[in-house]
């Protein structure tokens, strides 16, 4: 968990150090409409809009949590009740931080690749290469970093 979350700060700082800062970030993402977050249209078909986060979040989570076998385990390996339920809070810490640090280098990342998707323009050849090529892209001049950050 310590290794995840320092090398999500480790993106973060350098990342927004390339984009000229967190705020030139934030007002990016703005600007490319990537902070609507209470669009509440009911359209099913479009991506993010609150009813399609709010609902498929609900279904994911709960499925995640409700009847996976390795969440069930964890909380009936527990003692008591009292103990089961504090395992799931600080899972659900340490979740949040990682979503929270997601969230901000994947803004980070649209604000550096805004002008040059990488995907579409053929460099990397399927989305989930977007954060190593990332990664390689802003340690480029740091020897040994991005090995690092990717293993």
């Amino acid at each position: 968990m310590v290794v995840m979350i320092v090398g999500f700060l480790t993106v973060l700082i350098q990342g927004s150090t390339h984009a000229g800062g967190f705020h030139n970030v934030l007002e990016q993402s703005t600007n490319g409409s990537r902070l609507h977050i209470f669009d509440f249209d009911v359209d099913p078909l479009r991506r993010h809009t609150f009813w399609t986060i709010t609902v498929g979040g609900t279904f994911t989570w709960l499925g995640i949590y409700g009847v996976n076998q390795s969440t069930i385990q964890r909380c009936i390996s527990c003692k008591t009740e009292k103990h089961a339920k504090l395992a799931l809070y600080f899972n659900l810490l340490g979740l949040w931080i990682i979503l929270v640090c997601a969230v901000f280098s994947g803004l980070i990342m649209y604000s550096h690749f805004k002008d040059c998707d990488p995907w579409t323009s053929g460099i990397i050849s399927a989305p989930d290469q977007l954060m190593p090529y990332f990664v390689m892209e802003i340690f480029a001049t740091m020897p040994g970093l991005p090995g690092l950050f990717v293993a």
